[in-house]
């Protein structure tokens, strides 16, 4: 919260109101890599990825332990060293593809 705060007060701070609102890109022209900004934005994104999905599948895998919903006894199985939900994962990959 406060990185993005700094950043917003320092992007209001260093642009005039023009560029602010009419270059969606005002951040990636001004870098001095411009590189650095597409890989980072990359990376926020698959970090989002996989965060919505294994924190989904852990939630399906506890709702068909808890027996919540009928006929989802067999999300409950999770792997032999850690208790990964594999066949949650797998769910969850699915129906976000289908998405």
């Amino acid at each position: 919260f406060i990185e993005y705060t700094l950043l917003m007060v320092a992007c209001g701070g260093a642009f005039d109101r023009a560029t602010l609102t009419g270059n969606e890109n005002v951040l990636q022209d001004s870098c001095w890599a411009p590189l650095v900004i597409t890989v980072g934005v990359l990376v926020s994104t698959a970090s989002s990825c996989l965060g919505a999905l294994f924190g989904g599948a852990r939630i399906l895998q506890a709702l068909a332990r808890d027996k919540l919903f009928p006929g989802t006894s067999w999300l409950s199985w999770g792997t032999r060293g850690a208790d990964e939900p594999l066949r949650a994962v797998l769910l969850t990959w699915c129906i976000s593809q289908a998405c």
